[in-house]
């Protein structure tokens, strides 16, 4: 798959977005929940992480043709992919 800097600018784009989004999460836990506890930072980074996993579960299920569950699914059944 050949580099497309418009695909390139848009993954910098996210990360830089997510990045932001984790410390301005962060300095809020930090400024108004001071007894230490990573609450809404949490939250966040936790909502990025499900964001990207299900991402990229479409991306692979979309280039094998078939689902990433059905394909676990034949292996613990039969022994083989």
């Amino acid at each position: 798959m050949p580099f497309i800097s418009r695909g390139i600018r848009r993954s910098i784009d996210k990360i830089s977005m997510y990045f932001l989004a984790i410390i301005i999460a962060h300095g809020f836990d930090l400024l108004y929940l001071s007894e230490g506890r990573l609450i809404l930072s949490f939250a966040i980074s936790s909502v990025i992480i499900s964001t990207e996993m299900l991402s990229v579960y479409e991306n692979i299920s979309r280039k094998t043709g078939t689902g990433l569950a059905e394909l676990f699914k034949k292996i613990l059944g039969s022994g083989k992919p």
